[in-house]
């Protein structure tokens, strides 16, 4: 199936994100489509397979011209999309994600796709219980149970080893020989480069298609600028949150066990860990999210004042209880740390800033957006930069940041850890929860979680 896009528009109420863009995807091949947060990939996706509907021009598959006003309707043409976040229910099994959706149920090829991608998995157990990685490969499953002739995958890699994307391109190529169409949206140029067989580049608008040459490989340029410290108030008191003996045991989620670490001012600690090893168990709690019961006591120190509290505390006693200022940013982004449906100044609301200062903030994220826009307009990169900003505002002296780098390009990514190594320096006790994509050579301290225990690498 080859795909054509014919001067596609597509815009918001205060940005357009797709200018007359022109593409053409020739069947049998793997295609690459890389660009900055915000540039238009995701939404390129979502109009192609009918989860949003352009403003003007054509989509041609084989030539012909075809319209999609919902995703079945694309789905039924032979057009499937793996979401960067899985779209799929966590209170099912995986055996029962797979088959959602299905209009005829292939017991023999459900069992035959299950067994490449989910070699020694258990198909009965629940998918809540499963890390992101089984989660994409039970989303990728479901989807090649459709027998789709184009294949969408957004950002694949941000949820795989380093071994489990060389598996998943393997397959790929087999399903690509096999004549299928795929298109990949990633921010890595070195798995462009390694994996697939033409890049195109998204940038105002409008897809560049590769030359292979080394100046059309660099979609951003290189920013070497340093974030200081010299801007901001003075924290010379000492801080410190310390966990002791936490300990919880979900019904459905993994357990955590004898939880204990301290950080303090002017430290970033990292923990490591997948959610099969608890570390969405140990984000709720810690950050005041959690609906399970626990054991153990969390301590908070600043200076000469001191706090205790359970290990059932609110992520309100957190933010006001606390003798640290503290910022919060959760892995949802899209509807823990905010709301689709809300605009932009309702997001920095919670700090009563006025429109000037909403603007200051949106400066500062180098965002070209209006504090007007809906969230729901916002792509994962830009809302996690915004919803930083928003943490950073009253310079916090406690940090807890789940997966501060998911979704940025790999200069946002260099920006982000640049501040939040600059507020360290200045004083901040910083903890990051991470599957694996912050860097440990920024920390001062690095764990892992290993069935709910934590562990020195």
């Amino acid at each position: 199936m080859n795909l054509e896009l014919k001067n596609i528009t597509f815009s918001y109420p205060h940005k357009i994100i797709l200018n007359d863009l022109c593409a053409f995807f020739e069947s049998a091949k793997i295609h690459a489509v890389i660009g900055e947060n915000g540039e238009g990939k995701t939404t390129t996706a979502k109009i192609i397979t009918g989860e949003l509907k352009q403003h003007g021009g054509e989509i041609l598959i084989d030539n012909e011209k075809v319209s999609f006003n919902k995703p079945s309707d694309a789905i039924q043409r032979g057009i499937c999309y793996v979401h960067q976040i899985p779209m799929l229910c966590d209170s099912l099994t995986i055996k029962e994600n797979l088959i959602l959706g299905l209009k005829k149920i292939d017991k023999n090829q459900i069992k035959k796709t299950a067994e490449i991608f989910l070699n020694n998995i258990n198909l009965n157990t629940l998918l809540c219980k499963n890390g992101s990685d089984i989660k994409f490969f039970t989303s990728l499953c479901n989807a090649l149970l459709k027998n789709p002739k184009l294949l969408i995958l957004d950002e694949p890699s941000a949820l795989l080893t380093e071994t489990q994307i060389d598996f998943l391109y393997t397959k790929l190529n087999q399903l690509k020989k096999n004549g299928m169409n795929i298109i990949v949206i990633t921010h890595h140029l070195d798995e462009a480069k390694k994996y697939c067989d033409t890049i195109s580049r998204l940038k105002s608008g409008k897809l560049t298609v590769d030359t292979k040459s080394d100046d059309f490989l660099n979609p951003v340029e290189t920013d070497n600028s340093e974030i200081t410290t010299k801007d901001f108030p003075s924290m010379e008191k000492t801080k410190s949150f310390t966990v002791e003996k936490l300990c919880c045991s979900p019904s459905f989620e993994p357990a955590l066990k004898d939880i204990n670490f301290t950080v303090r001012e002017k430290e970033i600690l990292c923990i490591k860990g997948q959610t099969e090893d608890g570390l969405k168990t140990l984000e709720e709690l810690l950050t005041g999210l959690s609906p399970y019961k626990a054991s153990g006591k969390i301590t908070i120190t600043s200076g000469d004042k001191k706090i205790q509290f359970n290990a059932n505390y609110s992520s309100k006693d957190l933010r006001f209880k606390s003798p640290l200022k503290t910022g919060i940013i959760p892995t949802d982004k899209k509807n823990t740390a905010s709301n689709p449906s809300l605009k932009i100044h309702e997001l920095l609301e919670p700090y009563k800033m006025d429109a000037d200062f909403c603007k200051k903030i949106i400066n500062k994220t180098e965002l070209k957006i209006s504090e007007n826009q809906l969230a729901e307009e916002l792509s994962g990169g830009m809302l996690q930069k915004l919803i930083l900003q928003r943490e950073l505002v009253k310079n916090p002296e406690l940090l807890i940041l789940c997966h501060p780098l998911q979704g940025l390009d790999s200069v946002s990514a260099k920006k982000t850890i640049q501040k939040i190594k600059a507020y360290a320096e200045n004083g901040a006790a910083v903890i990051i929860l991470t599957q694996g994509d912050f860097p440990k050579e920024k920390c001062n301290k690095y764990y892992i979680l290993n069935h709910g225990r934590l562990e020195d690498e």
